[in-house]
């Protein structure tokens, strides 16, 4: 039909896409309040924005190896120094919160990036664990960045925790559990404070 029917659906006014339904879906999905969710480009941009943001703020950033190659891309784009746990996917299953907790005392890490479940290797990290390493994290001030890109194919959300605990950030998209990679959706869930000071940055 005619760009200029009545029934034309398109805002020519508004040059950004609208998010809110987006978000409204998500808070009932997600069972959380639209201020502790923000909306990006598929989650390799709201990774890369979560990095770019603390860049300053924390300048020591640890995760798993084998993973993700854009964090280890990120990290090194925006002047982290980068800390590797490298892990033997064969016994994966041995590793435990006090190995996690172990490096992160170790290396004086600022910012633990954390896969569940992990990827390419298969380790299910189970809430109790995920609540143990937040704690610990929260006691030194340490920012943990939980991907749950894959979560729903074998592990529980941690989406809870987030009321409890203002040093988690968790990432997440709508491609892998939900089938849906063409539409570039990523989400980033986080206290309202991290939200505040993120969507105004």
């Amino acid at each position: 039909h005619s760009f200029n029917s009545k029934k034309n659906i398109l805002d020519h006014n508004n040059y950004y896409p609208n998010v809110l339904e987006i978000l409204d879906a998500l808070k009932k999905y997600l069972k959380i309040g639209k201020e502790n969710l923000l909306v990006g480009l598929g989650a390799e941009s709201v990774i890369k924005d979560t990095l770019f943001f603390f860049r300053k703020k924390k300048k020591r950033i640890g995760f798993l190896t084998p993973n993700y190659f854009m964090y280890t891309i990120y990290s090194k784009l925006f002047g982290y120094k980068i800390f590797n746990l490298n892990i033997n996917p064969e016994f994966s299953d041995a590793l435990t919160v006090n190995d996690l907790k172990k490096f992160i005392k170790i290396n004086r890490i600022d910012i633990f990036i954390l896969v569940n479940p992990s990827h390419p290797f298969e380790k299910n990290w189970k809430l109790n664990e995920i609540e143990l390493l937040l704690k610990f994290c929260k006691k030194k001030e340490i920012i943990l960045i939980l991907d749950e890109v894959y979560q729903g194919l074998g592990s529980q959300t941690s989406v809870k925790f987030i009321k409890k605990y203002d040093n988690l950030i968790i990432i997440s998209s709508l491609s892998k559990n939900l089938g849906l990679p063409a539409l570039r959706v990523g989400y980033l869930v986080a206290s309202k404070k991290i939200i505040e000071y993120m969507d105004s940055f």
